[in-house]
């Protein structure tokens, strides 16, 4: 989608940072054979134990500024998946049961007959299914301008983190590899990463119609 488009569409995603939320300090280092911060807090680590990325400031809406469409918020996507909230308007995503569990949507074909993305491993938080979310969820984001596929996922499974990998160096500090990975949470490396983003794998999934979901007010 073209800048324009985004910048005189009406809804902006909870997930998107807005101008002022500026990039936090990442004061690194190597701490009890692992990925630290030189002062680090309970709050820097998931209850795993994954030093998360403290990415941007978290500001209320009205303080944002203007949003920045190309970019996610490292909180609030964590947030969003860890909270079954929906990435746009921040609340609760759409959990039906009986239809096949949480909604999300997928970059993908949209043709009925494809096969079904089950054990696919995403970024994406889920959606409620007011009409608004999910249109903006889709003109906001050009994979899934190019076609996507909705599916009910009844086991959202956190499979692990996106980040940056670091490595240590001696007595000195941490170095950056420059390499973005998806790194499971049993994984060997996961010491050394900064994580980004919760990944999940989505188990027991159903495609459904987006148009069906709407009309039937399954949030």
């Amino acid at each position: 989608m073209s800048s324009n488009v985004r910048a005189r569409h009406s809804v902006v995603p909870w997930i998107t940072p807005g101008s002022q939320e500026n990039l936090l300090p990442l004061p690194l280092r190597v701490h009890r054979g692992r990925l630290a911060y030189v002062d680090e807090t309970p709050a820097d680590r998931s209850p795993s134990g994954v030093l998360l990325h403290r990415g941007l400031r978290n500001l209320p809406e009205r303080e944002r500024g203007g949003p920045r469409f190309l970019l996610i918020h490292p909180a609030r996507q964590r947030a969003a998946m860890t909270g079954n909230l929906c990435q746009v308007c921040g609340g609760p995503a759409s959990v039906v049961p009986e239809r096949g569990g949480t909604l999300f949507l997928l970059p993908g074909s949209t043709s009925s007959t494809g096969s079904v993305p089950e054990d696919e491993v995403t970024v994406r938080p889920p959606l409620c299914t007011e009409r608004r979310c999910a249109q903006a969820a889709i003109e906001l984001c050009p994979e899934l301008q190019r076609g996507f596929t909705a599916v009910r996922v009844r086991y959202p499974i956190i499979f692990g983190f996106t980040g940056r990998i670091y490595e240590p160096a001696g007595d000195g500090p941490p170095v950056d590899t420059g390499k973005d990975l998806t790194v499971p949470l049993t994984h060997a490396r996961m010491p050394w990463l900064l994580a980004v983003q919760i990944a999940v794998v989505l188990q027991g999934c159903t495609r459904v119609d987006l148009r069906d979901e709407r009309e039937r007010g399954a949030a």
